[in-house]
C-alpha cells in the first residue's frame, strides 16, 4: 500500500510542524524568563544614573544642613552665654562679693593708739597701735611714703598701714564711687578689694595743699579686716598734715 502524498496534505503536516516548533520555542522562551525572574527577587541588581555633577551636589547639601544646624547651636550657645551672665550679675547684686563700708557712720577705735609718728618736711603726724613699727620713704629730701605693719601677730603675712604722698594733678574722682568729708577735706573711696584672700581698702584724701595724701590698709582674711577696720579709721583720723588740722 502506498501513502500518496497530496498537496493539501503536504500543506496540513508543513503547517502543523511550524506549529509544533513555535510551541517549543515559546515553552524554552518561558522557562528562560522564569529562571531570570527568580534570581531577581533573591538578589537583584541596579544601575544608578545620576548627572555628572550629582556627587557634588551631594556634599554641598549636607554642608548646608551642617552650617543651619551649627547656626543654631550657636544662637542656643549665645543666648545661654547670656543668661548665664545675667544670672551671675544678679547674684552679685543680691550679694555683693566685698561688704561697702561706709565711713561716714564708722566707729573708730583710737584706745590703742598710744604711737606718734612725725615727719617734718611735710609736717606729717599720724598715731599708730602698740607692737606697728614702720619705715618711711623720702624722695629728693620729702616725704613719700610711710609703711606701718604689726610686729607681733601670727598672722602672715602682718596687716600693714601704708600712708602716700600723692600727685594732685593726677587725681581722677570718677575712680571712686563715694566719698565723705572730714574737717574740709574728702576723702574717696570704693568698697574693699580683695585678692587671694588679702583684703584691701585705700582712702584718697584731697586736701587743699600742695599735696593729697592716700592710706590703704592690707590685711589677711576678712574676720581680721572687720575687727580691724575701726582701729585703722582711728589712725585716719588722727593724721594731720602741714598746719592745718584733719
Amino acid at each position: 500500500m502506498r501513502l500518496k502524498i497530496t498537496p493539501e496534505t503536504n500543506t496540513i503536516f508543513s503547517s502543523s510542524a511550524s506549529i509544533i516548533f513555535h510551541l517549543i520555542i515559546l515553552f524554552a522562551i518561558l522557562l528562560i524568563l522564569n529562571e531570570i525572574s527568580e534570581k531577581s527577587r533573591v538578589n537583584p541588581g541596579y544601575i544608578q544614573i545620576a548627572p555628572d555633577n550629582f556627587a557634588e551636589e551631594i556634599p554641598a547639601a549636607k554642608n548646608k544642613i551642617f552650617e543651619k544646624d551649627n547656626s543654631k547651636i550657636e544662637k542656643i550657645n549665645k543666648v545661654k552665654r547670656e543668661n548665664l551672665i545675667a544670672a551671675k550679675n544678679n547674684s552679685e547684686d543680691m550679694n555683693p562679693p566685698h561688704t561697702f563700708y561706709n565711713f561716714s557712720k564708722m566707729p573708730l577705735d583710737t584706745t590703742g593708739l598710744d604711737q606718734v609718728y612725725h615727719e617734718r618736711t611735710l609736717n606729717v603726724t599720724l598715731k599708730y597701735p602698740n607692737g606697728w613699727t614702720y619705715i618711711d620713704q623720702d624722695v629728693k629730701h620729702k616725704l613719700d611714703g610711710v609703711t606701718f605693719w604689726f610686729e607681733q601677730t601670727n598672722i602672715m603675712p602682718p596687716p600693714y598701714v601704708h600712708l602716700e604722698v600723692e600727685d594732685k594733678d593726677l587725681f581722677d574722682p570718677s575712680r571712686f564711687k563715694s566719698t565723705t568729708e572730714i574737717n574740709g577735706n574728702r576723702i574717696y573711696f570704693n568698697a574693699p578689694e580683695e585678692l587671694e584672700g588679702q583684703i584691701t581698702q585705700t582712702l584718697y584724701i584731697r586736701t587743699s595743699s600742695d599735696e593729697d595724701y592716700s592710706i590703704k590698709l592690707i590685711i589677711e582674711g576678712k574676720n581680721y579686716f572687720d575687727s580691724f577696720l575701726p582701729i585703722f579709721w582711728g589712725m585716719v583720723k588722727s593724721f594731720k598734715f602741714g598746719h592745718g588740722l584733719f
